[in-house]
């Protein structure tokens, strides 16, 4: 196999836990959209979480450490367990910008999977304005926590997909908020997969138990196309495979583990 699969990309989420995979879990025809997941979700057990969650791909790629130690001082954040989840339906703006010395000479810059509360603050600073607005098919996450007084923020693309009677998320790492490096080309982006269900006005997140997959290959009760990294399983299955093994075993509890239980704010 190729060596680059040792420098996949995983998640450092807590859908970390999960088998990454080459292949999503969805295709063009079979992505969907709910808008139930829009908003800002915290931790069901959490008390407040305030600290701003305006982060733009140049915090990212260049924290700003004095703005990150003000963050989590200002936070009223009481333990390391909560974390904050927000979900946006990623747009495709265009940016535009008038020579003032030329009227006719405008400026056009058109970017995708942009959050719209959050317009990118390189163009905004030189005098772009967003002059439209366009709905992409799927999501952006703001993932944020607090751990040993540090915040960990992460930005990833989330596609939903009906399997069967059951609703589920495709993670995979926001190419714009990528660290740029010499050997970026090392980096194969990674999938992970999550259930996620709407139960009285909470919000379930239900990943992938990787030791309970790995029981299944290893036993040859399901054929999942994979390679064994560093002991570590990848799967290499293509996305039909991927969604009859899910359709086969997403009414089984023991394919995840326990939800992450999410209340609206």
């Amino acid at each position: 196999m190729n060596t680059k699969i040792l420098f996949i990309t995983l998640l450092v989420i807590c859908f970390a836990s999960c088998i990454p995979s080459l292949h999503p879990i969805f295709t063009e025809k079979n992505r969907t959209v709910d808008d139930r997941i829009i908003g800002d979700w915290l931790s069901a057990d959490s008390h407040d979480f305030d600290f701003d969650l305006s982060i733009d791909s140049d915090d990212v790629v260049k924290p700003n450490h004095e703005k990150i130690k003000s963050l989590v001082k200002n936070s009223m954040l009481d333990n390391s367990e909560e974390v904050r989840y927000r979900f946006e339906r990623s747009s495709t703006l265009t940016y535009e910008k008038t020579d003032l010395r030329n009227i006719k000479n405008r400026s056009k810059v058109t970017i995708n999977s942009q959050r719209k509360s959050f317009p990118k603050k390189s163009l905004i600073d030189a005098g772009f304005q967003i002059t439209n607005s366009e709905e992409d098919p799927y999501y952006i996450l703001t993932y944020s926590e607090i751990e040993n007084d540090e915040l960990i923020t992460d930005i990833m693309i989330v596609n939903l997909t009906q399997i069967g009677n059951g609703l589920y998320m495709d993670f995979q790492n926001h190419e714009q908020f990528k660290k740029p490096s010499r050997f970026q080309t090392n980096l194969i982006p990674a999938h992970t997969f999550a259930k996620v269900e709407f139960q009285d006005n909470q919000l379930k997140i239900r990943s992938f138990d990787s030791d309970y997959i790995e029981g299944l290959i290893k036993s040859r009760k399901v054929r999942l196309k994979h390679e064994v990294v560093n002991e570590t399983i990848i799967l290499t299955a293509s996305t039909e495979d991927l969604r009859s093994f899910i359709l086969k075993y997403g009414d089984d509890d023991k394919l995840f583990l326990d939800s992450d239980y999410l209340k609206s704010l």
